[in-house]
């Protein structure tokens, strides 16, 4: 009995553990996208500005003006490690190149190649351009960039480089860009395996992807109140073994040995 008790505690642990992994997904419904962010990052939004005060206010900041700087580069999610030393963001913007592509999946060949060419620059800029790719995804099409930028994220000496990492497409009319920036002149294979862990997380609701939902995401909303549901029925019957076998020890006259047997030396 204890040996089944253990075994379904140790399931319950399992399940929790699922819970613990999935609650690192951000979602925003209204803006149409979602992505796995790691533990690490301090995460904010428009709506968690104030929340993150202190973390702002250690960058130099107010509230006030981190929010209004939130708008005007069109950031909808920033993420940071608490040193601030590599970021995530998320920008979604319209333009006029954007409402004329719609969607960058159903380009042609030729017409993608054309875009492609044309974002490169406005991506690139003076950067220099480390890698650059396209790629599929959730019936959807973008554009990687990994960019060596020219000066730092916060000085105009040409000796304190940056890094970032790049995944665009453009769906609804609108650019949709997730960035990995780190603080570094040098884009490492950590680098490049942390950024890309967080794009296969990366959904964008578009009219290219009907299903509506990712599979990671089709998954949790079947698997997440299964394992709930487990875990009450579980819980329960522990419980209820548990005051049964108390119920019944109580009950069990105390017995007295008629003989007791004596080892003869």
């Amino acid at each position: 009995m204890k040996l089944i008790r253990t075994a379904i505690s140790l399931f319950l642990c399992a399940c929790l553990m699922c819970f613990t992994v999935s609650a690192a997904r951000y979602t925003d419904e209204n803006k149409g996208f979602s992505l796995e962010v790691p533990d690490e990052y301090i995460v904010i939004d428009e709506n968690s500005v104030k929340e993150n005060a202190e973390f702002i206010s250690k960058l130099g900041s107010s509230t006030e003006n981190f929010k209004k700087a939130m708008q005007e580069g069109n950031i909808v999610l920033y993420a940071a490690t608490e040193d601030n030393q590599k970021q995530i963001q998320v920008k979604i913007f319209e333009s006029d190149t954007a409402k004329k592509i719609g969607e960058l999946s159903r380009l042609s060949e030729d017409n993608f190649l054309t875009a492609a060419e044309e974002i490169a620059k406005l991506v690139v800029a003076d950067g220099e351009l480390l890698n650059a790719e396209s790629i599929h995804k959730d019936n959807s099409r973008y554009l990687h960039y990994t960019v060596r930028a020219t000066t730092g994220l916060e000085s105009e000496s040409d000796e304190i480089g940056y890094c970032f990492d790049e995944y665009l497409t453009v769906s609804n009319g609108k650019f949709y860009a997730l960035i990995y920036y780190n603080s570094s002149s040098d884009f490492s294979k950590a680098d490049a395996k942390l950024s890309k862990s967080v794009f296969d997380s990366f959904y964008v609701k578009s009219a290219a992807n009907s299903q509506g939902l990712t599979a990671f995401e089709w998954v949790l909303r079947i698997l997440i109140p299964v394992l709930i549901a487990a875990a009450i029925l579980l819980g329960s019957w522990i419980v209820y073994s548990f005051v049964n076998d108390i119920r019944y020890n109580r009950k069990q006259p105390e017995s007295i040995p008629d003989r007791i047997k004596m080892r003869r030396k």
